[in-house]
């Protein structure tokens, strides 16, 4: 649908005109702006009256008054069963619709989304699109966004939401680029927004990670309980600090893998590959952090052992607790909702699963490796001052002290039990080692 006439030209704030000369007016309907109806005048002073009638009725109804003609609630003009939603192809909601069906193209390059993203990008943007389904794209401004966040927190501690409030406008905002470079806007006017999350206000990763090496095995020792099911967080956060990879790295990870493909182990070039998440770069792992020092090829071995025993149909790096035939591993959030519970058991302050990304690269400097080197071995393409941004400069006198790395005085968690075999034989894991 195209409008030959606005607000300018009618001189009346929200009325349009389209082609066959049918009014329409954005409403606030139920708390939403911007909600496109169509009216039964063909006249502006008309439409108008209309317009304004209809929206005191809305209005009036929705806060329950008495219609004093009638001595009942006021009727609600829009309800369902008086009026039809009247869709407009630049409406939020019919964007999306044109998004998905043209094969969910990433937004810049135009080529189609990854399947594995495709669902996280309509996650994130999930609520944005529920809030903004009527909207017409080109009216959004910053009091929308503004509505949208108080709707959106309405019931969430002070405080809380605010990444997720930004990233799915984030996501909006890039959906409507993407909607005018197709041509079916011609302006994306939510590009230079506010933030609601502040830099000052942002918990950096490194607020949770493990503390040191002994805590890190305190930690994976409470999974290794001698049950497979809780066994397998306890590898996923011993590899996930051990190699300072994300957890949707770490979780493609495959016994099975080929030369790149993830979980492939090179030894005679001394690394593991991964696929990098976001863009990253350099997909490999190395297996010696440091030169005779290697604590990784010890995790990978006794890892395998471990894996033979209680997974051996499995793929996965790190198989579900259902899978015993290869059908999926752990799910993403598995890790750190299980450090919810550990952490609150073993007295310890708050431990994420990202906070083991902020591990390695503590450990990574006490060795003695700089920012630059540490950037490659993450992946990222930013450099050294998306090091320091994410997890701050180095601390004073740690850099090439050697104050930590990833190996307890003692035993590491995973050789405190003994490894269960079909066969009854039982090693340990430091014989598994040799």
């Amino acid at each position: 649908m195209k409008f030959i006439k606005g607000p300018k030209e009618l001189n009346v704030p929200n009325m349009y005109v389209n082609e066959a000369g049918a009014f329409y007016y954005k409403f606030r309907i139920n708390g939403r702006t911007g909600c496109l109806r169509k009216l039964d005048a063909r006249t502006p002073p008309i439409a108008r009256q209309e317009a304004e009638r209809k929206q005191s009725s809305h209005d009036a109804a929705r806060n329950e008054l008495i219609d004093p003609r009638t001595g009942a609630v006021y009727a609600d003009p829009f309800a369902a069963s008086v009026v039809e939603r009247i869709d407009s192809p630049t409406t939020i909601a019919a964007i999306v619709a044109a998004w998905r069906a043209a094969g969910w193209p990433e937004f810049g390059s135009l080529r189609p989304l990854p399947f594995e993203k495709r669902e996280e990008y309509e996650a994130v943007m999930s609520k944005a699109v529920e809030f903004f389904a009527d909207y017409e794209a080109e009216d959004l401004t910053q009091k929308s966004l503004d509505d949208f966040f108080s709707w959106r927190t309405k019931d969430a501690r002070p405080g809380t939401l605010l990444r997720s409030v930004d990233m799915a406008l984030n996501k909006l905002s890039a959906m409507l680029t993407w909607a005018k470079r197709r041509e079916i806007i011609r302006h994306n006017p939510i590009r230079s927004k506010i933030k609601y999350q502040q830099g000052a206000d942002v918990q950096h990763c490194t607020e949770f990670m493990p503390r040191s090496d002994e805590e890190l095995h305190k930690l994976a020792s409470f999974f290794f309980d001698g049950s497979p099911t809780s066994e397998v967080l306890g590898w996923q956060l011993l590899f996930e600090a051990y190699t300072g990879c994300r957890t949707g790295e770490i979780l493609k990870l495959r016994m099975d893998a080929n030369e790149g493909e993830a979980g492939f182990v090179n030894w005679a070039l001394g690394n593991i590959y991964v696929n990098r998440a976001k863009g990253g770069r350099f997909p490999y792992v190395v297996l010696e952090q440091v030169e005779g020092h290697s604590p990784l090829v010890d995790l990978i071995k006794a890892h395998r052992e471990w894996h033979r025993a209680n997974f051996n149909g499995s793929p996965w790096y790190f198989p579900s607790r259902y899978d015993r035939n290869g059908d999926g591993h752990v799910s993403k959030g598995a890790l750190s909702k299980a450090l919810k519970r550990a952490t609150k058991e073993l007295n310890l302050p708050r431990r994420t699963s990202h906070g083991l990304r902020a591990f390695y690269v503590r450990t990574c400097r006490s060795l003695g490796l700089d920012d630059t080197e540490i950037s490659i071995r993450l992946g990222h393409r930013s450099g050294v001052a998306l090091i320091e941004q994410t997890y701050g400069e180095a601390e004073p006198n740690w850099r090439g002290k050697g104050l930590q790395d990833w190996m307890p005085e003692g035993q590491p968690a995973y050789g405190s039990f003994t490894f269960s075999f079909t066969d009854s034989l039982r090693l340990t894991a430091t014989s598994v080692l040799h």
